[in-house]
């Protein structure tokens, strides 16, 4: 089986992907080694050939596997799945991550355990949004003499963030995913529209006023997506 091995910069995780007629690649994080990568590959070896056999039946097929070994990083920790000698599956808030110890024995490939380990990533995600995001709000706000209502933290998809039209403030959890700057690019993003509520040549002169190189970070920003689970 040809596996293809590719490291990206922006990956959190060890990931696998089965596509087209059976084609694997294997989405390495920086700071991942080889060695690390290929257990990774090997543990979860049952689960790439069943699902390189149903790829070349379903062209086009893109399947992300949560195995033993995942680590998926956020900004403040991170999320790693852990195989145990046996008993129950069960959490553990660790110093530096969240452990999800599943038993070795375990067919982690089942829509169940996958389900259950993506659920845990968007808590955990989800706490430390909402420990993170409403005090960078409320301080750049302060910073830059801008008046705004309510934070709020949701679990948004189809957008980083958004402004009412009485300026209270919602950001999405995955904002938790982007580097610092692009975190503070958001946030300056929906400030602005305290001010000028459209996209219009007002609001982004406004947001390069409130931060310099906002036309860089907007762009820099395509780059990223709220489909990392």
């Amino acid at each position: 089986m040809d596996i293809q091995y590719k490291t990206s910069l922006k990956a959190k995780h060890l990931r696998i992907t089965v596509k087209g007629h059976g084609e694997v690649t294997v989405t390495v994080p920086k700071g991942i080694s080889a060695k690390q990568s290929e257990q990774f590959v090997q543990k979860n070896m049952a689960w790439i050939e069943s699902k390189v056999a149903a790829a070349k039946e379903k062209k086009g097929e893109k399947i992300t596997e949560y195995g033993f070994g995942t680590e998926f990083k956020t900004k403040l920790t991170a999320v790693k799945v852990i195989e145990t000698d046996g008993g129950q599956a069960f959490l553990k808030q660790h110093k530096d991550f969240l452990g999800i110890y599943i038993p070795e024995e375990t067919d982690i490939s089942k829509p169940e355990w996958q389900e259950l380990i993506k659920t845990q990533i968007e808590n955990q995600l989800r706490r430390e949004a909402k420990f993170f995001l409403p005090k960078r709000t409320r301080d750049l706000a302060n910073e830059k003499g801008i008046a705004i209502g309510k934070i709020s933290v949701r679990s948004t998809k189809s957008r980083w963030g958004s402004c009412s039209h009485n300026n209270d403030i919602s950001l999405s959890i995955y904002l938790m995913t982007l580097p610092d700057e692009l975190i503070d690019y958001v946030i300056c993003h929906e400030l602005a529209h305290v001010k000028e509520k459209n996209h219009s040549k007002n609001f982004w002169a406004h947001l390069e006023q409130l931060l310099p190189g906002a036309g860089k970070l907007d762009k820099e920003m395509k780059k990223y997506t709220t489909a990392v689970l």
